[in-house]
């Protein structure tokens, strides 16, 4: 996925920080001490991995079943409700006042019309009343379905995963709200939004920094995966970084303990949040959790 898709959908103290840069290729991971009485899990997703990515992952299926409920960033099946789905179109739609054509200049919009024409295949004109960040998450996953041309929807992989537990009779619950995700992919003011769209369309290489990101992925390289995300030669800036992927991670951890102390819980996220100085990873360290890879 594109970068900007990525950490916001996606969208990981010094503690962990070295086991976090030796890790490698590690997705999975146990969570350990601090009082628990059972380990729990926590497992980085990619939002449009093949699932078969699962059956090559060491010990998924005992952890797996050693849990008694499982969190995503967000409980899928609510999302898809029709009063989810009227939600998060109207958050997509622009102000009246702000259509695509009133925050650029004619020369800027031609190059989004390229752009939109090239992966989508409408004219720019047509999607004018999305905000400029609907219009970036549409070409963002346009670029990545390049890379996975075999995606579907439906399996799709935290989907999956969500399924997976309901059938075995496990709890499934989200981190986040369905409105606090929203705020995250749409919430940012226009122009930020805009000046986003605007380098997107622009980026040179952006199907390489897709290809690499996936493949970094499918080799459980969690850390290559974050390296990219917040290095700046691909667009990283803190303000956003701060928003979509660390802000984030510190409420997720500040809810995990009270979870993982009732029952043995198995966490979805995005990889992006796993590594880094202010990952979830190395935050559970920082609060006196044992946290190591599952072999």
């Amino acid at each position: 996925m594109i970068l900007r898709l990525m950490r916001k959908l996606l969208i990981t103290s010094l503690l962990l920080a070295a086991a976090c840069l030796t890790a490698g290729a590690q997705l999975l991971y146990r969570i350990s001490g601090g009082g628990l009485e059972h380990p729990s899990y926590i497992f980085g997703t990619h939002h449009i991995a093949p699932l078969s990515i699962v059956d090559s992952i060491a010990g998924f299926d005992s952890a797996f079943a050693s849990c008694s409920q499982l969190y995503g960033e967000i409980e899928m099946d609510s999302a898809n409700t029709p009063a989810a789905q009227q939600m998060m179109m109207q958050a997509m739609m622009a102000p009246a006042d702000s259509a695509l054509t009133a925050l650029f200049t004619p020369a800027e919009f031609a190059l989004i019309d390229s752009a939109v024409r090239l992966y989508l295949g409408v004219g720019a004109e047509q999607l004018a009343v999305l905000k400029p960040a609907a219009l970036s998450t549409q070409l963002s996953v346009a670029q990545t379905l390049k890379v996975f041309p075999g995606f579907s929807q439906a399996e799709q992989l935290d989907i999956y995963l969500q399924r997976r537990a309901a059938e075995r009779g496990m709890p499934v619950r989200g981190l986040e709200s369905l409105a606090s995700q929203i705020d995250v992919l749409f919430g940012a003011p226009l122009r930020e939004q805009a000046d986003e769209l605007l380098e997107l369309v622009t980026m040179e290489r952006a199907d390489e920094l897709a290809r690499r990101m996936a493949d970094a992925y499918m080799a459980q390289d969690a850390a290559e995966l974050y390296r990219l995300m917040t290095d700046p030669e691909w667009g990283g800036n803190e303000a956003e970084l701060e928003r979509i992927l660390f802000g984030r991670n510190e409420a997720w951890v500040a809810k995990m303990p009270a979870i993982m102390e009732a029952q043995p819980s198995f966490f979805v996220v995005g990889a992006g949040h796993l590594p880094g100085s202010r990952g979830v990873l190395s935050l559970l360290g920082q609060r006196g959790y044992k946290v190591e890879p599952v072999k």
